[in-house]
C-alpha cells in the first residue's frame, strides 16, 4: 500500500511541473507573438508589393508599379530613331516580390536599362555644330580626344582656345546608323577653326631722339656728339587673338614706361669765319689764310724745304680747327690718300691747285665748288703725322712749289 501511495504521490508532482511548464511556454509564446505583431504594426506601413524588372534574361530594375516600367519605355522609344522602335525592344518580365521599402527603379532609369541592354538597339552619337547635325560617330571617348588635340595644336602660353562655333555631341539610338570612318572623323576635326585668346605683355625699346644745339664758340662746319643718346623701354599689355595659329588682332591695352630714353646731343658750330667779305673777294689775286685765325696757339712749325725737303707748309692748330679753301674753286680729290691722311685736293683753274693734308674730317666731296674762306675739313693728325696740325701745299702745273708767296698778303 504504502509503495501505491508514493507511486501516486509521484504522478501528482509530475502533473504539477508539468502545467507550470505549459503555463510557462504558453507565456512566451504569447511574448513572441505580442512584439511579432508590434513590430507588424510598427513597419506595416513600409511594406508593398513591387516587381523585378527581367529584362533580356537579366534582372535589370525594381518598380513599384508595372506602369513605371511601360513609362519608360514610353521614355526610351522617345530617344530611338526607328519607326518602330518597339520591334527593337525585349518583351520584359515581371516577378512580384514583398518589400519594405518599394520599388528602386524610375521610368528614367528604366529607359536607360531598355537602351543599353537591348541587342537590335544602337547607341551612336551625333555631332552638332551650332545644333546643326554633321554626322555620327561610334566613339564618344576618342572623338572627344581627336576635339582635345586639334585646340592644342593651336594653344598659346597663359592663352584660351576654344572653337569658333558650339560642337557638341548628343546620344543616338537606332537601329542602324552611317558611322564616319576614321579619315572623315579627322577631316571634320581639321576643318574646325580655333579662336585662341591670351593677354600679353612685351618689353619695347623707345629710341632716343637727336637735339641739335648751336654755338657760336665753334665755327661752321664743327658738328660733333656732345652728349650720347641712351634708349628707354616700356612694357607694353596686348590682348592678342589668333585663328588656327595665325594672329587677328593685336589690341593695345595699357603702357607702362619703364625707363626713360635720354635724348643724342649734338652741337654745331654757326661762329662766322674770320675773313671778312673784302678779304674773300681779293682772293681772286691770292690765298686767304687757310686756318681759322680765332684759334689760338697757332704757328708754323714746318716750311718749304726746311733741311729735308719738304714740299708744303705745317701749320701746328688744336683738333678740330676749321679748315678754309684758299681760293675759288673745284674739289678735286677728297679722301683718304696715303701718307697725307684724310686730304683735299682743290682744283682753282690755269693749272693751280692746292693741297689740305691730315685732316681729322672732310666736309666735302669730290666735284664740289668751293668758295674762298669755305670750312671744307678740320684740323687733325691722320696719315703720316705726329701730332695736330695742316699740311699746306700749291701746286702748280702738277709741280709743288713753295706756298709762302701766295699767302704773303693773308
Amino acid at each position: 500500500m504504502k509503495g501505491l501511495r508514493a507511486i501516486k504521490k509521484a504522478i501528482v508532482s509530475l502533473g504539477e511541473k508539468l502545467y507550470t511548464l505549459k503555463k510557462l511556454h504558453k507565456l512566451i509564446f504569447l511574448s513572441l507573438l505580442s512584439a511579432a505583431f508590434a513590430f507588424i504594426c510598427f513597419f506595416a506601413s513600409d511594406i508593398s508589393v513591387s516587381y523585378n524588372v527581367i529584362y533580356n534574361g537579366k534582372k535589370l530594375a525594381q518598380v513599384n508599379s508595372i506602369s513605371t516600367y511601360y513609362q519608360g519605355k514610353t521614355l526610351a522609344a522617345s530617344k530611338i530613331t526607328s519607326e518602330d522602335p518597339e520591334s527593337l525592344m525585349e518583351k520584359p518580365f515581371f516577378l512580384p516580390i514583398i518589400t519594405l521599402n518599394g520599388g528602386k527603379s524610375t521610368s528614367d532609369d528604366v529607359a536607360e536599362v531598355i537602351l543599353n541592354n537591348s541587342p537590335q538597339i544602337i547607341k551612336g552619337y551625333s555631332v552638332r555644330v551650332d545644333s546643326k547635325e554633321e554626322l555620327f560617330v561610334a566613339d564618344e571617348e576618342a572623338f572627344k580626344t581627336a576635339l582635345s588635340a586639334r585646340l592644342e595644336k593651336f594653344s598659346v602660353e597663359n592663352g584660351t582656345s576654344s572653337f569658333t562655333k558650339d560642337v557638341n555631341l548628343e546620344a543616338i539610338y537606332c537601329a542602324s546608323v552611317d558611322f564616319a570612318d576614321k579619315e572623315e572623323e579627322t577631316a571634320f576635326v581639321d576643318s574646325l577653326d580655333v579662336e585662341t585668346a591670351v593677354t600679353a605683355v612685351k618689353t619695347v625699346e623707345i629710341p632716343f631722339k637727336t637735339v641739335t644745339t648751336k654755338t657760336t664758340a665753334k665755327l661752321a662746319g664743327y658738328n660733333e656728339v656732345t652728349k650720347a643718346g641712351q634708349k628707354g623701354s616700356r612694357q607694353e599689355t596686348h590682348n592678342i587673338t589668333y585663328l588656327n595659329g595665325k594672329v587677328t588682332q593685336d589690341k593695345l591695352v595699357s603702357t607702362v614706361v619703364t625707363k626713360e630714353a635720354v635724348n643724342e646731343v649734338v652741337t654745331v658750330g654757326v661762329g662766322k669765319s674770320y675773313y671778312t667779305q673784302r678779304e674773300k673777294m681779293a682772293s681772286s689775286q691770292g690765298f686767304i689764310w687757310p686756318l681759322d685765325k680765332n684759334v689760338r696757339a697757332q704757328f708754323i712749325t714746318a716750311y718749304w724745304g726746311d733741311g729735308r725737303n719738304h714740299k708744303g707748309l705745317d701749320i701746328c692748330s688744336p683738333y678740330g680747327t676749321a679748315t678754309y679753301a684758299v681760293k675759288d674753286g673745284t674739289v678735286e680729290f677728297a679722301g683718304w690718300y696715303g701718307g697725307y691722311g684724310y686730304s683735299i685736293v682743290i682744283n682753282h683753274g690755269n693749272g693751280l691747285k692746292t693741297r689740305y693734308a691730315h685732316s681729322s674730317k672732310l666736309l666735302v666731296k669730290e666735284g664740289e665748288k668751293v668758295t674762298a674762306g669755305q670750312t671744307i675739313a678740320l684740323v687733325g693728325s691722320t696719315g703720316n703725322s705726329t701730332g695736330n696740325h695742316l699740311h699746306f701745299e700749291v701746286l702748280v702745273n702738277g709741280r709743288q712749289v713753295n706756298p709762302q708767296p701766295y699767302l704773303a698778303n693773308s
